[in-house]
């Protein structure tokens, strides 16, 4: 059962839907795997955003997340 609502996970992850190379790592990598690797190349704030936006793609799915990303 995902612990945060999908809703909850789109305001939270804001932030990284307008950097696609940060999509991209949520695309492809765990939650923190995906915050380490941003948090090199972007800000605290965004690296978080980025990292709940992995979250997205774990608890609720690929379909749930393509479906965010790509609006």
């Amino acid at each position: 059962m995902a612990e945060n609502s999908l809703e909850e996970l789109i305001k939270l992850s804001a932030a990284a839907l307008y950097h696609p190379g940060l999509v991209s790592l949520a695309r492809e990598n765990s939650p923190s795997r995906t915050y380490d690797l941003s948090k090199r190349l972007f800000n605290h704030r965004k690296a978080k955003s980025a990292r709940y936006l992995a979250i997205l793609r774990r608890d609720h799915g690929s379909e749930a997340f393509e479906a965010v990303v790509s609006q």
